[in-house]
């Protein structure tokens, strides 16, 4: 069962979400376009469009579904070409007929039996992740230690290696279903500049950040900010986005 509170955050938040939150490598179209035959996308948990817009834009037909009502009035507007938007639940979606169904960032908020849905909705399923890599030790070093005092639940553990972790969690999640086979998996890296400000909104757009008590987080953004602010007032975020795509057996 999702936390809601959590899962509705992003409705909450979705102008900022649209704004700050980071797009998808380029790289995906050439992933999908190499292993899945077809261009009827299915994605689920599409927010305000982040990786719509490169699936749409890159010659594909998109049922974006989203549950949030601002979410969708967000992704309609940006008028992108053959794209339906449906606002429900993927689990209250009964369509089917596509060739691949795409979850970007959002695979862990669908229902427990989202494997055996999308198997009966696509022949493929393609799981999309933006994860940061490994930032400067001491700086990650500075940041680990405000959430250890403010929010120590998130409290990064070494090593920080997040790519190498999701890459193999997705991997087992897929086998683990027994309805795909073993997933091919690409590592896409690039890089994206924040300055303090913008990286803090970016920060509180992320559901756990979202329902922290206004002081808990204003105390760990203080702390995070004078970390980036005595390097100059900017950090580089190292991403990684993760693409796996998995056949149906």
């Amino acid at each position: 069962m999702t936390d809601d509170p959590r899962r509705t955050s992003f409705d909450r938040n979705a102008l900022l979400y649209d704004a700050v939150r980071p797009g998808y490598h380029p790289g995906v179209l050439d992933e999908l376009r190499a292993r899945v035959a077809g261009t009827r996308v299915l994605e689920v948990g599409a927010g305000t469009g982040k990786a719509t817009e490169l699936l749409a834009r890159g010659g594909y037909r998109v049922t974006a579904v989203e549950p949030g009502a601002q979410l969708c009035a967000i992704l309609r507007a940006k008028a992108l070409p053959d794209l339906e938007v449906v606002q429900a639940a993927f689990e209250d979606f009964g369509g089917g007929d596509f060739d691949v169904v795409v979850a970007a960032q959002s695979w862990h908020w669908m229902p427990e039996d989202r494997f055996a849905r999308a198997a009966a909705a696509a022949p493929a399923l393609a799981i999309l992740r933006n994860e940061t890599a490994l930032l400067d030790r001491e700086l990650r070093g500075e940041i680990d230690l405000a959430y250890e005092h403010h929010h120590p639940s998130t409290a990064s553990r070494d090593p920080h290696d997040e790519v190498a972790a999701s890459r193999a969690g997705y991997t087992q999640l897929i086998v683990d279903s027994r309805l795909y086979h073993p997933p091919i998996v690409a590592e896409l890296p690039w890089t994206e500049r924040y300055a303090t400000a913008r990286y803090l909104e970016l920060l509180s757009t992320y559901s756990d950040h979202a329902v922290l008590p206004a002081g808990t987080r204003d105390a760990l953004f203080a702390d995070i900010a004078a970390a980036i602010d005595r390097r100059g007032g900017t950090i580089e975020v190292p991403y990684v986005t993760l693409v796996f795509i998995a056949h149906r057996r």
